[in-house]
């Protein structure tokens, strides 16, 4: 199962970065037969709701909108919560309208799923 989260990470990871190519090189890239690779690619249309393409003219996969995919459980983060963390981006929350920050992290979207198989 960890093996199978890692490679979604990593598709995910390249495709977020517009560097995961054509389906036989990012295959290559992930030492994956290009046949894994499509099965892991529907898996993740079909039971995380990735909404990902190909785009032929860049030669690359592409989600439609932006988001990345998260695996595991997560909670939703209130306002007061959202104060409280420290380090990373957090720090320059004092220093912006707390609305705006607010909405940034409103805006963000995730996929998730509680099963995908293979």
């Amino acid at each position: 199962m960890q093996e199978k989260r890692e490679l979604i990470r990593r598709i995910d990871q390249l495709i977020r970065m517009k560097v995961s190519g054509t389906a036989q090189e990012l295959a290559n890239r992930l030492e994956i037969s290009r046949s894994t690779f499509f099965r892991v690619l529907e898996d993740m249309k079909e039971n995380l709701n990735a909404p990902i393409v190909y785009n032929s003219t860049l030669n690359r996969y592409e989600y439609e909108q932006e988001g990345q995919i998260h695996i595991g459980f997560f909670t939703n983060l209130d306002e007061n919560d959202l104060m409280r963390i420290e380090g990373g981006s957090n720090i320059m929350l004092p220093l912006i309208n707390k609305n705006m920050a607010i909405s940034y992290f409103e805006t963000v979207t995730t996929y998730t799923c509680d099963n995908f198989s293979y």
